[in-house]
């Protein structure tokens, strides 16, 4: 097995089959899908639609919204993909180019990432309602509309980025943490002081 995907009910094989784990009784079941050079799999929104990231860099669908499918049908060249809702609450999909430039389903009803600069990576939320943007510089920004806000975060040397909704945390390149934690969130006062953390000394 290659990689475990949404919950580890799904996985992705090492040739790059994909494959779903069920259960009839106490029987599991392993179901083998008909997709194959997959790369990545995720879930976009709560209606059962999947997509799959080839190593060609083009997208499978399977039972998602004619909307969204009749914009990532026609994507090429993708190297990452992630979930989001746009400030209308529909479900989205963000796709990251070979080039470092960001796509994003449903682009009417949400506003495109305002940015010049060079993605490396997408970073979406725990909850598959925000994708952030890890970029070439070793910034970090929001692209799409429920971002948490940036301002007060220490935006540098970022190599790794994570968030909550009420909590952002990157990673700096010497292993300490920076944070910024949403004030107004009933969730605040649980964090702890992540500026004191080094990764590299733990």
């Amino acid at each position: 097995m290659k990689k475990l995907v949404c919950g580890g009910v799904q996985a992705i094989m090492e040739d790059g089959t994909y494959v779903t784990i069920g259960s009839e009784g106490n029987t599991f079941i392993q179901r083998t899908s008909s997709w194959t050079d997959v790369v990545d799999v995720q879930y976009v929104g709560h209606d059962g639609g999947t997509v799959g990231l080839k190593s060609d860099g083009t997208l499978i669908i399977e039972l998602l919204d004619a909307r969204i499918a009749a914009d990532v049908g026609q994507w090429r060249n993708i190297v990452e993909i992630a979930p989001f809702r746009d400030s209308h609450g529909n479900d989205q999909l963000a796709g990251l180019t070979t080039d470092g430039k960001v796509l994003l389903s449903g682009a009417k009803t949400d506003d495109p990432p305002a940015t010049s600069k060079s993605v490396a990576h997408l970073c979406p939320d725990t909850y598959g309602t925000a994708v952030y943007a890890l970029y070439q510089d070793e910034t970090v920004g929001g692209l799409t509309s429920r971002c948490m806000d940036l301002l007060s975060f220490d935006n540098k040397d970022i190599v790794e980025f994570v968030s909550n909704g009420f909590c952002a945390i990157g990673v700096r390149g010497d292993g300490w943490l920076v944070y910024v934690v949403d004030e107004d969130a009933e969730e605040a006062e649980y964090y702890p002081n992540y500026a004191a953390w080094n990764l590299d000394s733990i």
